[in-house]
């Protein structure tokens, strides 16, 4: 009796197709029950954590928290309390801003969140506007812009990576204990909060990558006219203003357009003084698109009743390092005061004060002494080199006090 092996080895694909399916399926749905970044349902297992890059994690917020009103910044407003924006301005908020971010990058994130029936944004104006920047080479948008394309099929993709899969029954391996208030606040953070209280501080942790370079060589080559005035040509400039309008619109002000009923409010964060300063006294060319853009902004927003532009340029606290860690970063008691100037209605840039204020802002940019800057901060450092010889003299004093001691005995 011949023996047809050609069912046999039908049947065993059949069978080994089958159990692959199975296996597929049976992740499929691990996956889903346990949804670590929350894209299909609000957790059963991990409510007090969150994935580490907001990214992909806004996603989630999105799909599954209930709210009808977002802070989308950078780090300028990680620390914003999403709890004392919904006290202070009402609805209901949460926090998801992306560090590093573009208006590229989080026109992606408001497009999908504002098919919500959202009430308030709160948004940030960062320079990144300089440069039109679009992606953040560390976090590519094609890793993650799918999660806000309208198909939850394609949101599995995210999972089906070996970052996911080797943890597929411990989904709490990939992510961290947060506050949902401020999921990715930075102010308690040791390696942020050391540096704040003055020049003191930043010298004292001189090895902090985020001051070192500033510290020893950019400032003291400024200070020393190294940088030459860097003058553009005209045409130049009026590209590089087209190129900004386009940016602003396509990623901004044309979404806004699109939404009437929502309230924005556009923050320009405030930097330390020293960074407006470099580019009014060394690229004057940055200062004017920067100027440019404030202008434009506040001009294309102003027949629209649903936003408002905000500028703390023109304040003194600017001038104080002590609120700052870096160049950039303020302290977060700032976050809270941008929250009061949106309930209060202050701070706001309209067309009859925008001339003014940018007048102030370029004159306090023109009179900041860089020079001195880096004189106290030479000063500083000398006595710090100073106290670290006392130190060590000391050190070897007692140790050799202490080898003759023994040699006595």
């Amino acid at each position: 009796m011949d023996i047809d092996y050609r069912i046999y080895v039908k049947k065993y694909f059949i069978f080994i197709f089958i159990c692959i399916i199975c296996i597929f399926l049976s992740i499929l749905s691990i996956l889903y029950i346990t949804d670590p970044l929350q894209l299909f349902h609000k957790s059963f297992f991990h409510k007090d954590k969150m994935y580490y890059s907001m990214r992909e994690q806004a996603a989630g917020i999105i799909n599954s928290f209930e709210f009808d009103s977002v802070i989308l910044g950078t780090s300028m407003l990680e620390n914003t309390s999403a709890r004392e924006a919904s006290q202070k301005i009402g609805g209901i908020f949460v926090n998801i801003s992306l560090a590093g971010s573009s208006f590229y990058e989080r026109a992606i994130v408001l497009k999908k969140v504002l098919q919500k029936n959202i009430a308030h944004v709160i948004y940030s104006l960062d320079s990144v506007y300089l440069g039109c920047m679009k992606e953040n080479s560390s976090r590519p948008t094609k890793n993650w812009a799918f999660l806000y394309d309208g198909n939850p099929f394609n949101d599995y993709k995210f999972y089906l990576t070996k970052e996911f899969i080797k943890n597929i029954f411990s989904p709490a391996a990939n992510l961290r204990t947060i506050d949902t208030d401020r999921p990715n606040a930075w102010f308690s953070d040791p390696f942020h909060a050391v540096r704040f209280g003055g020049l003191a501080q930043w010298v004292q942790h001189i090895e902090n990558p985020q001051v070192n370079n500033f510290l020893l060589h950019e400032l003291p080559a400024l200070a020393k006219k190294s940088h030459k005035n860097q003058e553009q040509p005209e045409g130049y400039i009026r590209e590089k203003e087209s190129a900004l309008r386009d940016y602003l619109d396509s990623y901004l002000i044309d979404i806004i357009a699109q939404h009437p009923k929502t309230k924005f409010y556009l923050i320009f964060p405030p930097y330390y003084r020293f960074t407006y300063a470099n580019m009014a006294q060394n690229a004057p060319y940055n200062f004017h698109l920067h100027q440019y853009a404030v202008r434009y902004l506040v001009s294309k927003t102003h027949p629209m009743k649903n936003v408002h532009v905000y500028g703390f340029e023109d304040q003194q606290f600017l001038d104080d390092i002590a609120n700052y860690k870096d160049t950039t970063h303020f302290h977060h008691r700032f976050n809270s005061y941008f929250l009061d100037a949106i309930a209060s209605n202050t701070h706001i840039l309209t067309a009859h004060n925008l001339e003014q204020y940018l007048a102030s802002c370029k004159n306090l940019a023109l009179e900041f002494n860089i020079s001195q800057l880096n004189d106290e901060v030479q000063s500083l450092l000398r006595k710090q080199k100073e106290d670290a010889l006392q130190t060590s003299k000391s050190a070897m004093e007692l140790t050799a006090a202490y080898a003759d001691g023994q040699s006595t005995d």
